[in-house]
């Protein structure tokens, strides 16, 4: 899961001194800071199990990941979608309490070594529910996929993952077929969000105040999957 986020967290000095951020980005109205780049990347890191790397190219991808959520969350609110509920939020949290994290680390631990809260996490997954809400209300609901598309995916992929490692005998297809298909669901559904936000950008105000730490705009486009990417265009 990319899948796939409010990630805001200013950046404090020791003591008493005075608050450092500066924003990056504007979507619309809507800003995004330095530091909502940073805590991007030490979410994706944590629970993608990685190495944190804060390097330029990768602040850029996450400014890119970040300008795609922030549009989609234009839309929700303007479409209505309802809030995400806090019962939901929770039980994520409390699913990503039990499982174990890069070195075997439990999830107190590798909250410090990622210099992350709890209350970060809570603000992932409200993030991320949300975007699965609207990828799934906005793309999935009556999304039918054919028998040729599911026979073609899974000879192209579950069948060459199988001899790629030396194994001649893959599942047979009615065995994995509801697999197969929602695989193939997804991988539509994905497309046709990566296809809506390309849309979206040219018709949002979207000011980048980082060129040389952010890729070009329709470059690997990316939703929060994440991770985890039709209206007016001063949104």
């Amino acid at each position: 899961m990319l899948p796939v986020l409010s990630l805001v967290s200013l950046l404090t000095a020791p003591l008493a001194a005075e608050t450092i951020d500066r924003v990056v980005a504007v979507v619309g109205q809507q800003a995004i800071t330095a530091s909502e780049v940073d805590q991007q990347l030490r979410l994706e890191a944590l629970f993608n199990r990685e190495r944190l790397q804060i390097a330029a190219d990768q602040r850029g991808q996450a400014l890119q990941r970040l300008i795609a959520i922030r549009l989609i969350q234009a839309e929700a609110a303007m479409a209505g979608f309802l809030r995400t509920s806090e019962e939901e939020v929770q039980r994520r949290l409390e699913q990503s309490k039990q499982e174990l994290y890069i070195d075997g680390l439990p999830f107190a631990k590798a909250l410090e070594v990622y210099g992350l809260r709890e209350q970060d996490v809570l603000d992932f997954w409200r993030q991320v529910i949300g975007y699965e809400r609207f990828k799934d209300f906005r793309f999935r609901t009556g999304l039918e996929v054919s028998a040729e598309q599911i026979a073609a995916y899974y000879e192209q992929h579950v069948v060459a993952e199988f001899r790629s490692q030396g194994n001649s005998s893959p599942p047979p297809l009615d065995e994995v077929y509801e697999k197969v298909e929602q695989a193939v669901i997804e991988e539509q559904t994905n497309a046709m969000l990566e296809e809506w936000l390309k849309e979206m950008r040219p018709q949002t105000r979207i000011v980048i105040l980082e060129e040389r730490q952010t890729p070009a705009a329709n470059e690997g486009e990316a939703a929060p999957e994440a991770a985890v990417q039709t209206r007016t265009p001063q949104r």
